[in-house]
């Protein structure tokens, strides 16, 4: 779910890009003020090319409303208010569906720059992941998915587990112990194993071509993978998003390696499950 502190930002996002500083005027002319007003026809146009509901869209776009007046209604939008104050809580989750698209908007343009890497940090709290166009939102719940992970292993016939085992251990015990690069090191070994294993499963059972994997480099095997066209197109986005999130950490401030190695984890463990539940529909059509 898109939280308050995300529609804050997005609010903000818009009201700065979308409201222009016009003059008020008196009854007889003169000029009394000034204050920022909505340019509904650009906004209009923003919302529309990123399926933003008709109701939203014509209810947001009105050149009277003022910027704190927009902002208003953006964040009643978040509660469901903005659609119904006697039934918001049944409205919720237009609004949610609404605020995703503006943040596809927002990113897609790249609307504000200097507030992106923020938005993208929030979206990942929220457990949302945006590439190419898409917001995807990923299970932050992870520890429950271990026996599962490990019982697909065994389907495949990797009956030594030990090194997921041991792997998904650091990972945790490092991050309990605030040594976040060594956990984040620790995730990605953990999700190139599972790689490694699907495409050497793939390649001798299903594409029938037993290619060796044992001195290969990860990135090779990911091609692979992208070459056979083994996972779907969303499920690409999020590994290709996933290689270019663990290929710029260094650049983050120690202060943020807390959150990166915690969404390390998450991400890390659902791409190990796309992977082996992506196998087995492989090994199903198979039979």
């Amino acid at each position: 779910m898109i939280s308050r502190r995300t529609t804050l930002l997005v609010a903000k996002i818009i009201c700065n890009k979308f409201t222009k500083r016009s003059a008020d005027f008196t009854s007889t002319g003169f000029v009394k003020g000034y204050s920022y007003k909505v340019e509904s026809e650009n906004l209009r146009e923003f919302l529309f090319e990123f399926n933003v509901d008709g109701y939203t869209i014509d209810n947001l776009c009105e050149d009277y409303h003022t910027k704190d007046y927009l902002n208003k209604l953006i964040m009643d939008i978040h509660t469901g208010m903005f659609y119904s104050r006697k039934e918001y809580k049944k409205c919720q989750q237009l609004g949610q569906s609404d605020l995703k698209n503006m943040i596809i908007g927002i990113l897609s343009r790249n609307i504000q720059p200097e507030s992106r890497e923020n938005l993208e940090n929030l979206l990942r709290i929220d457990g949302y992941i945006y590439e190419k166009e898409r917001l995807y939102e990923i299970n932050t719940d992870i520890d429950d998915k271990v026996n599962l992970i490990n019982a697909m292993l065994k389907k495949i016939n990797v009956e030594n587990t030990t090194e997921f085992d041991i792997f998904y251990k650091n990972m945790n015990e490092h991050f309990e112990n605030s040594k976040w690069e060594d956990s984040i090191n620790n995730s990605r070994k953990l999700y190139e194993l599972i790689l490694k294993e699907v495409a050497k499963y793939y390649s001798i059972n299903i594409e029938k071509t037993n290619k060796s994997f044992e001195k290969v480099q990860a990135v090779e095997i990911r091609k692979y993978l992208e070459d056979v066209k083994f996972f779907s197109e969303d499920e690409l986005n999020i590994i290709r998003y996933f290689y270019k999130y663990m290929s710029n950490i260094g650049s983050h401030t120690k202060l943020a390696l807390e959150g990166q190695a915690d969404f390390s984890r998450v991400i890390a463990i659902n791409i190990v499950l796309y992977s082996l539940r992506r196998l087995e529909t492989y090994i199903d059509k198979a039979k």
